[in-house]
């Protein structure tokens, strides 16, 4: 049974009291439950961790979800042992709120050794900051890092394998891991340079014989993307021992079994878990279910996580007084996307730091606080764009970008409504063009009356947060000797929007 079955995909929807998951002493039954059923091998899954190490807690509902610790009670209400459960990811663990970027995400890397996950499937952010910090975070890491599907170059060695097969009780069980195929697509492409993602089924297909003939009892494939995409190959799949195919990435929980395999994929920020159990005598999946996780309180019980956050706040709190740029004159966040500064360096620093997109639209009401003369700091940019938002991109046509333009919270670069013409990059839009827009993850939810949704059902979720463009962006321009000024941030606008650049 689930442990949680009122929390939805956000705590505020819940309106009945959720069951709390407390650290507390093993009862006999669990005791049992650690002794009986070696026979049966069990997965705990989880994806997208995305750096919410705390969770999120609703002061007005008084309702947390999410977190490492209650991913530790969780684990603990269930018997989990470490040397008998597989505890795995399927990728970007670190990117999110400014706890885990501003740390390049070591204080998730720690809490995954302390508990005891085996392996993550690579994800796309896994390369946000840089290939030397992964290589750092991997070396850091008690856990192995697999991509069956991405072709390393030799002059950039990463420590990532195909699969791992790791020995559960006397059952050798393979890990294999898949990358999302379009990781080019959704990262910076200087860090990625050289790196060739192949698709999934010839990849799964072929790392699987390998570990058959590796002499791996079954095993179980993690991608980082929807694990359905392997569903047409899963009888294949399931003839090579795969019993389970793990996802993420995609923000569509669901779980299912087919040709004898256990698909699933869970909520992200350590909403939820996958568990899967798997017969070692005949290799058949018993289970295959979701868990939600929540509590009625905000504590961190763990003495071991509690000192990991309490050390990685206060080196946050340091990390955020960084001076990266100066203001040359006040900088404001009122006034339209050609007056508005703010408004302005939020948009320039998505379109020029995030690939692939012609226009950045974000909301004007996000933008919470103006910067004054001197240093910008990282706590600035926390204090002008205090949520903690994620980047999105949209297809729109000349009609739902005409009525964007209507909406007066729109700020935006790279486009402009001018006489009732759409412009893009300096060109009047055609009839049947689209364009690819960067918007935050609130305006695709429907805020601020924005219909992104309706005008795109499969948006690409980036996951990048909101400001970390903006953090490298003045470093840039620091780096550079280039003033941040209202006019040359107007000057920058002008440069994109209508010189066509």
């Amino acid at each position: 049974m689930r442990s949680l079955v009122c929390l939805t995909l956000f705590a505020l929807a819940c309106t009945t009291t959720p069951k709390t998951s407390e650290v507390k002493a093993d009862t006999p039954a669990q005791e049992a439950a650690r002794k009986v059923d070696k026979s049966i091998l069990r997965i705990f899954h989880t994806s997208d961790e995305h750096g919410w190490f705390a969770g999120r807690f609703s002061k007005s509902h008084d309702v947390r979800t999410g977190g490492f610790e209650l991913l530790s009670r969780y684990l603990r209400d269930h018997g989990y042992d470490r040397d008998l459960d597989v505890l795995v990811s399927s990728g970007d663990s670190w990117t999110g709120p400014a706890f885990s970027t501003l740390l390049h995400g070591e204080p998730m890397v720690k809490a995954m050794n302390h508990l005891g996950y085996r392996a993550v499937a690579m994800g796309n952010h896994e390369f946000d900051f840089g290939l030397d910090v992964f290589r750092r975070n991997a070396k850091a890491s008690a856990y192995s890092y697999l991509a069956a599907n991405m072709d390393i170059p030799k002059d950039k060695p990463m420590p990532v394998e195909g699969h791992i097969i790791v020995d559960i009780g006397g059952f050798k069980l393979a890990i294999i891991g898949l990358i999302y195929r379009e990781t080019r697509q959704v990262t910076l492409a200087t860090n990625v340079e050289g790196i060739v993602f192949n698709d999934y089924a010839e990849s799964a297909l072929t790392e699987a014989q390998k570990a058959k003939d590796a002499g791996a009892q079954a095993s179980i494939i993690l991608i980082h993307d929807n694990a359905a995409e392997l569903a047409p190959v899963a009888k294949p799949l399931h003839d090579l021992g795969v019993r389970a195919v793990l996802g993420g990435h995609i923000y569509q929980p669901f779980e299912m079994q087919t040709d004898g395999i256990a698909f699933c994929v869970p909520y992200d920020k350590l909403r939820e878990v996958c568990q899967i159990e798997i017969d070692k005598t005949t290799k058949k999946v018993g289970l295959v279910q979701r868990d939600p996780m929540g509590s009625r309180d905000n504590d961190i019980n763990d003495p071991i996580l509690k000192k990991i956050y309490d050390d990685a706040k206060e080196e946050v709190a340091q990390r955020g007084k960084e001076v990266l740029a100066k203001a040359v004159g006040p900088l404001g966040r009122k006034g339209k996307s050609e007056k508005n500064p703010l408004g302005q360096l939020v948009t320039l620093a998505w379109l020029e730091q995030i690939p692939d997109a012609e226009v950045a639209i974000n909301n004007r009401g996000a933008l919470r606080a103006s910067f004054q003369p001197g240093d910008i700091t990282v706590q600035s940019v926390i204090g002008l764009l205090p949520f903690n938002n994620t980047v999105v991109r949209v297809n729109l046509n000349k009609a739902q970008l005409t009525e964007v333009f209507a909406n007066p919270q729109t700020i935006a670069s790279g486009a402009e409504l001018r006489e009732g013409k759409v412009f893009v990059r300096g060109q009047e839009m055609a009839d049947d063009a689209t364009v690819r827009v960067l918007i935050n993850d609130f305006m695709l939810g429907g805020g601020d009356g924005y219909r992104f949704k309706e005008y795109d059902p499969k948006p690409l979720m980036l996951g990048i947060p909101w400001r970390a463009p903006i953090y490298d962006y003045l470093r840039d321009r620091t780096a550079k000797g280039a003033a941040i000024s209202t006019t040359s941030l107007r000057q920058g606008w002008e440069f994109v929007t209508r010189a066509g650049k």
